[in-house]
């Protein structure tokens, strides 16, 4: 049952979780919409270096 929750954060990370995060980004934290794509795309490509690295 550990998984579970593993695999959904790792969702939420990863590169599925792009559109996930640019809503939370925007409404829940209160980043604007300007700042919230380029970090949101710093995510990803930090996770793509990651995933190729691995």
């Amino acid at each position: 049952m550990r998984a579970v929750p593993i695999g959904g954060l790792a969702g939420l990370i990863g590169l599925g979780g792009g559109e996930f995060r640019v809503p939370v980004l925007t409404q829940v934290i209160g980043f604007p919409a300007r700042a919230a794509v380029p970090l949101n795309l710093l995510i990803s490509l930090a996770t793509l270096s990651f995933a190729l690295a691995t």
